[in-house]
């Protein structure tokens, strides 16, 4: 799948928070639902500010119990996107 930009890879299991359309039709992390990326993942960074928690664009097969293979925005903290 295309990412259109730098794409990394995870070399572990990463908790993330799926997107909410919040103020202004801006996407926030929704603290409130939980999903996993899989180890060996590719993610790409997105240019968005205005939470402590870094934006990601993954294919939704790579995260745990997803199905279909759509590109989602998800959020993690920062420390926690390592690369090989």
């Amino acid at each position: 799948m295309y990412y259109g930009g730098f794409v990394s890879i995870t070399n572990n299991g990463i908790k993330a928070y799926r997107s909410i359309l919040g103020h202004n039709n801006f996407y926030y992390p929704d603290t409130n639902d939980i999903v996993f990326l899989r180890p060996g993942s590719k993610y790409e960074r997105m240019p968005w500010v205005g939470s402590n928690m870094e934006a990601i664009n993954v294919s939704s097969r790579d995260l745990i119990n997803e199905i279909g293979n759509k590109n989602v925005i998800i959020w993690v903290e920062p420390d926690k996107l390592k690369t090989i």
